[in-house]
């Protein structure tokens, strides 16, 4: 990529050049590329791409033309880096500043493609995985999982892939260790593992002998698992892993690095061992699909719609008014997080272009105080093409230097904000693994470095190259400065607030995005409550009977530990994650209405009290409401008011899709937030656990004040009636409420940053500007003040010059970020691009900071003494 970049740049110099010496050129650069490593191979890198460009240019625009070999022009470059290294050496606290304030743009931008790149660009981490498609269900606008017999019936009758296959993800309990612990199991139907492209390092895949409910329990495991619990053992083939109180025969072992980019799976099971539901009307697995060669994913999608259509005609109960929609594999990973992204870069390239016009206005002004020297080069023969060279050659050698500590800033930069990402809860990044400053990224680090250079520096040396040499010899010495030049520094000026201002407004917009997610009533309480899961195994608890025994003892035990005021257990904990979704009628609709979406949950009697859901009408469950008692249900407010709006809820019957369950109401509970703060209250339904049992169970404990010690004693509590049990994930709900505005924390943080560089770079742009303004008027000023004006008049108007600026680009960078912030809606919640309290506020702090930084060189200017100014100049 690096050899393909250089010989792009070979486009600076003319044809015939490229013809002769293009391809020697790319040679040398290669051999040069491989004989170096590590920052050694950053500085070639640089060299070389100043070498192209400089070199390049320099040549079209000598005359006559003339053919030079490449040591030559090497030599040339080296000899303009010599003198740029010189000048910096000059005037180190301008290249300082310049070198800082680019190394900043560098580093954020070179951080941010790091993400980029992992989560984007790069392709999913399997073999030929253009072909790898992601295969969903939909009904009614919504897209979900997919049923196990479905699967079942595209596989025989699709023919647009070479395999169909789906897996189910569940922790399994892995026992007969000392410690119980839990793995990330996988339920796989089909031929996963061809459909992957992957094969076993050690052993087998799982293979059609597997399914037959005949055949011995099969597992094949990860590589990290075969490390973890057997300790790399090549003999691991055949040993017994006791899952779900299962033996299984490890008949496989993944290569190491293999994951399949779903839900984090370590041991790989036929679904036959799933303890739950494996029916048309149980839509839970997730479907995957590898293309034959020359399959768009188009005519996947109209082979298995046709496909689709057939069983619904077939199965009406429970596929009519299903469709399918295929999606591209690692288009399907990114899909939530693509928008983000993307708006996190382009608000970071307007950083790095707001760096770069802050150092051309710096290096602009500087250049001014080589005006004699320019003069005396152009005045003795040197062309215009000459001082050009020169000029972009030094600025360059600023970028490069800026670029080395972009990169190392980047360095320390990514590892950090990676392991923020990894822990906020619920914010998941595709790639997030895998992102790091690698080889990719420094290259696109390269490229960024030459283009800062390039974009700081063609516009000083066009402005001093084209200058007459009179007319730069007789401007040696003067205070007062050219007109052009100050009307050049001053746009670059106003369009550095400008872009300050669309940061500063972006921030302000996520802020209060992220305030208006901080402030939702997610329809609970979290404050005290603890939680844990675990799942029993279904041949050790085999009955509904024996596995509600155990989940009322938990509760029962959990609730004799001091400090805890409720005690519960329910399937799923609002936020967690979990939690099941069905089809709803009501008794008054007909039998071909449209269904209604809802949650659903099983919970057992001290739920609602411990979580502090309000009951609004009837009742909560109680003893009478036995597992031989009529089925029942309590149900969430928005859902009866859409089953039976205006009317009471209580007593009404409900049909569920696919079951013959007709559960009564017998109250209606407030609304809660189940999957996202940021969605709207789902409708819920809820099943007492004696009515309705299963293995998999969340603890809830509700305690007063925060005392950490109770995570053990729940686990004890659970360990006390079972020791084998494994449990996990214990947590507090309110980290789970805090952990929901995940990904605008995320955001936020990041565009805080980019901000506040901001910020500092128009202040450094105002304070530089117009403390050069100063030095270059200080004749002026000197003789104003010798005339009698007042210091009050001339702190005025220096400040006032430096507000007028900010003013402008202000009001045209608020102007554009009303156009361009329309394109983070989507990132928002219950904040309009067009609030203004976000630009009101960026208007205030832009003002204060430029107040501040043109109030120094105004000082400065007013604290003159005329006298000594007059006889200096």
């Amino acid at each position: 990529m690096s050899a393909w970049i250089y010989a792009r740049l070979l486009v600076c110099f003319p044809a015939d050049f490229r013809a002769r010496f293009g391809a020697s050129m790319v040679t040398t650069f290669a051999q040069g590329m491989s004989s170096r490593h590590g920052l050694a191979r950053l500085q070639f890198l640089a060299r070389a791409y100043v070498g192209a460009v400089t070199s390049g240019l320099a040549e079209r625009a000598a005359a006559p033309r003339t053919s030079r070999s490449l040591t030559d022009r090497f030599v040339d470059s080296s000899h303009d880096v010599r003198i740029a290294l010189r000048m910096m050496r000059r005037q180190p606290g301008l290249s300082a500043m310049s070198i800082v304030t680019l190394a900043v743009g560098i580093a954020s931008t070179a951080s941010v493609f790091s993400l980029l790149d992992a989560a984007l660009f790069r392709p999913v981490a399997l073999p030929d995985s253009g072909r790898l498609v992601a295969i969903r269900t939909t009904l009614a606008g919504n897209t979900g999982s997919s049923a196990h017999d479905d699967v079942r019936d595209w596989i025989a009758q699709s023919k647009s892939f070479d395999t169909v296959a789906a897996i189910r993800a569940q922790t399994a309990n892995l026992t007969g260790l000392d410690t119980p612990a839990t793995v990330r199991g996988g339920f796989v139907v089909g031929d996963f593992f061809a459909m992957a492209g992957v094969a076993p390092a050690i052993g087998r895949a799982l293979g059609p002998v597997d399914y037959d409910p005949a055949s011995p329990p099969a597992v094949v495991i990860t590589d990290v698992i075969w490390r973890r619990h057997f300790q790399a053992a090549p003999d691991v083939l055949g040993r017994v892993m006791q899952l779900n109180n299962i033996p299984f025969s490890i008949v496989g072992v993944m290569p190491a690095g293999f994951s399949f980019p779903y839900d984090g799976i370590d041991a790989f099971m036929p679904v036959r061992f799933h303890t739950g539901t494996m029916s048309r009307s149980a839509r839970s697995v997730a479907a995957f699909g590898r293309l034959k060669p020359g399959v768009s994913i188009a005519q996947a999608q109209s082979e298995l719609a046709a496909i689709e259509a057939g069983l619904a005609a077939t199965y009406p109960a429970t596929n009519a008014g299903r469709g399918v929609i295929v999606t591209g594999l690692h288009e399907w990973l990114t899909s939530d997080m693509r928008e983000q992204l993307t708006i996190i870069f382009a608000l970071v390239i307007v950083l790095l272009v707001a760096a770069c016009a802050n150092v051309t206005s710096l290096q602009i002004g500087a250049a001014a105080r080589r005006r004699s020297e320019i003069g005396v080069r152009v005045a003795l023969g040197a062309g215009r093409a000459r001082v050009a060279r020169q000029l972009v050659t030094e600025h360059l050698v600023l970028a490069a230097v800026a670029g080395v500590l972009g990169v190392l800033g980047a360095r320390l930069i990514v590892p950090v904000a990676t392991r923020y990402a990894q822990v906020v809860p619920s914010f998941n990044i595709y790639g997030l693994d895998r992102v790091a400053v690698d080889a990719r990224v420094l290259v696109f680090a390269a490229v960024i470095t030459v283009l800062a250079g390039l974009a700081s520096g063609v516009m000083p040396a066009w402005h001093w190259a084209r200058q007459v040499p009179a007319n730069s010899l007789r401007a040696a010495g003067r205070a007062i400065g050219e007109r052009r030049l100050t009307r050049t520094r001053t746009l670059l000026v106003i369009g550095q607030v400008g872009m300050a201002a669309v940061l500063l407004t972006a921030g302000g917009l996520l802020v209060k995005s992220y305030v208006a997610i901080l402030r939702v009533d997610p329809g609970f309480d979290a404050a005290g409550v603890w939680s844990l899961e675990y799942r029993l195994p279904a041949n050790k608890y085999k009955s509904g009977e024996a596995q509600t025994a155990f989940h009322d003892a938990v509760a029962a035990k959990v609730a004799t530990i001091p400090g805890v005021r409720h005690a519960a257990v329910a399937r799923a904990l609002p936020l967690s994650g979990n939690g099941d979704m069905i089809q709803v009628l009501s008794d008054r609709d007909a039998t071909n209405a449209t269904p209604r979406t809802a949650g659903f949950n099983t919970v057992s009697d001290g739920f609602f009290a411990a979580l502090g859901i309000p009951l609004i009408a009837g009742r909560t469950f109680n003893a009478t409401d036995h597992a031989d008692a009529p089925f029942v249900t309590v149900i969430s407010k928005s859902l009866a008011d859409r089953l039976w709006p205006g009317e009471s809820a209580i007593g009404r019957v409900l049909a569920a899709e696919g079951t013959p369950l007709r559960p009564r109401v017998i109250g209606v509970v407030g609304d809660v937030r189940h999957y996202r703060l940021a969605d709207e209250p789902l409708p819920m339904i809820y099943a007492r656990n004696v009515q309705n049992p299963g293995i998999f169970m969340t603890v809830i404990a509700k305690i007063d004040g925060d005392d950490d010690r109770i995570a053990d004693e729940i686990k004890r509590a659970v360990w006390s009636l079972d020791s084998d049990q494994p449990v996990w994930k214990v947590r507090t709900l309110s980290s789970l409420v805090a952990g929901a505005s995940g990904t605008t924390r995320f955001m936020f943080a990041a565009l805080a940053i980019f901000a506040a560089a901001a910020v500092l770079l128009v202040a450094a742009g105002l304070y530089g500007v117009i403390s050069q303004g100063v030095t270059e008027r200080a004749r002026e000023i000197g003789l104003r003040m010798a005339l009698g004006a007042e210091r009050r008049a001339v702190l005025q108007q220096v400040l006032g010059g430096g507000l007028k600026l900010t003013l402008i680009g202000l009001a045209i960078g608020l102007a554009g970020s009303l156009a361009v912030l329309r394109l983070m809606a989507g990132a928002l919640y219950r904040t309009s691009p067009f609030d203004a309290l976000p630009y009101v506020a960026t208007a205030v702090v832009l003002g204060l900071i430029a107040a501040l930084a043109c109030y120094l060189p105004a000082r400065r200017a007013a604290d003159m003494d005329p006298a000594r100014v007059l006889r200096d100049s």
